[in-house]
């Protein structure tokens, strides 16, 4: 992580974490996740002279892509997860008294990195469970989990296309393989590590 800068926003109605990601050397960055485009975060990448490149997402619910119409940047998301943009019910909205879907067409993931930052690989990990194509995104020692894994918790598999199974398959095999120093920065909530979670995580 050395070299980098993490700000997190919680935003929305079920506070969803806005992550902006960037060198504090050469100000180039991304966002992860976007559940609203306030002013708050034009602002911020304002005043820090921060050069946004993309959204990469890491699911397609609602209450992470409410703000992408309304935001500048291309945006990325898994392929799996891709009609979600468009379906109110897929991307959980109608269960909390909205139709919302995505104007703007995305870019989809392909491979399993993305050279980003100049001189840093993110690695793109398929963790499917919460949705089809969830993913987590790792680079520099931390992982961005999105809402496959959280402090304490793990992602809600009673939503359209959730699996139990896959979620619980996905963390284990491919989240606490990282080793335990590596840094998660969840979907919701505050950050944790890989082995906090291995300890005391009551639903792993």
């Amino acid at each position: 992580m050395d070299g980098l800068i993490i700000k997190t926003f919680a935003l929305g109605e079920l506070c969803a974490n806005c992550y902006i990601v960037y060198d504090r050397l050469t100000r180039k960055g991304f966002i992860v996740d976007l559940p609203l485009f306030p002013v708050q975060i034009s602002r911020y990448i304002e005043e820090n002279k921060i050069e946004i490149s993309s959204v990469l997402l890491t699911h397609g619910h609602f209450d992470h892509t409410g703000g992408l119409d309304a935001s500048p940047y291309p945006f990325y998301i898994h392929e799996k997860d891709s009609a979600f943009l468009l379906n109110p019910e897929l991307n959980g909205s109608v269960y909390f008294g909205n139709s919302f879907s995505v104007k703007k067409k995305p870019l989809v993931f392909s491979g399993k990195n993305i050279k980003i930052l100049d001189n840093r690989n993110l690695e793109i990990i398929h963790t499917p469970g919460h949705t089809p194509g969830s993913v987590s995104f790792k680079i520099d020692g931390l992982i961005f989990s999105g809402d496959t894994l959280f402090a304490g918790s793990i992602g809600r598999t009673d939503l359209p296309l959730a699996s139990h199974k896959e979620l619980t398959e996905s963390i284990k095999n491919k989240i606490f393989t990282s080793g335990e120093e590596t840094l998660i920065y969840p979907g919701h909530g505050i950050p944790t590590s890989v082995g906090n979670e291995i300890r005391t995580n009551p639903f792993l």
